[in-house]
């Protein structure tokens, strides 16, 4: 499939929603540090662990469900970090990303991390300069950013990634 391809695909599934559409996902890291992330089969690129809230459904509660559908952890997500609304041009409506903490995993859980979700290529732990590397160009700096509040303690607000009248 190409990008373009790709890219049409998710716009027709996201261009279904009516209003604002919402996704949610969290920044899960491992003991050393690395970052998981996951690999759909339905466009390029790595992605957070995370996915479109379903109607009625809030933020974090669809964050926790879309973690759970897709590696199989049924964690206890943390504050916010990172609330990102990506532009009309890209999906063809605006959509607004929440991205909260997670807890650091175990070793048990990163030696069983799998994909549970058909919808994924696989699912991997990866050093931050690798995951930011393989994730979209929009997804990596929303990603980057994310990491940065961790350190903080701090809640950026971004559009297309790119941190707007606070920290980030």
């Amino acid at each position: 499939m190409t990008e373009s391809q790709a890219g049409d695909v998710v716009r027709a599934l996201v261009g279904e929603q009516v209003g604002v559409a919402v996704a949610a996902g969290a920044v899960i890291l491992d003991g050393p540090g690395r970052v998981v992330v996951v690999n759909p089969s339905y466009k390029d690129g790595w992605e957070l662990p995370g996915g479109m809230a379903e109607e009625g459904e809030d933020p974090y509660t669809a964050a926790r469900r879309e973690v759970l559908e897709e590696i199989g952890l049924d964690l206890e997500l943390g504050r916010l970090l990172v609330c990102d609304v990506t532009s009309p041009g890209v999906y063809g409506r605006v959509v607004v990303h929440f991205v909260f903490d997670a807890p650091v995993l175990t070793d048990d859980q990163v030696r069983e991390l799998r994909a549970v979700d058909l919808e994924l290529i696989g699912a991997a732990a990866m050093p931050v300069e690798d995951a930011l590397a393989a994730l979209p160009e929009r997804v990596s700096r929303r990603v980057a950013v994310a990491l940065r509040m961790r350190e903080t303690g701090e809640c950026a607000y971004l559009v297309d990634g790119v941190a707007v009248g606070g920290p980030g």
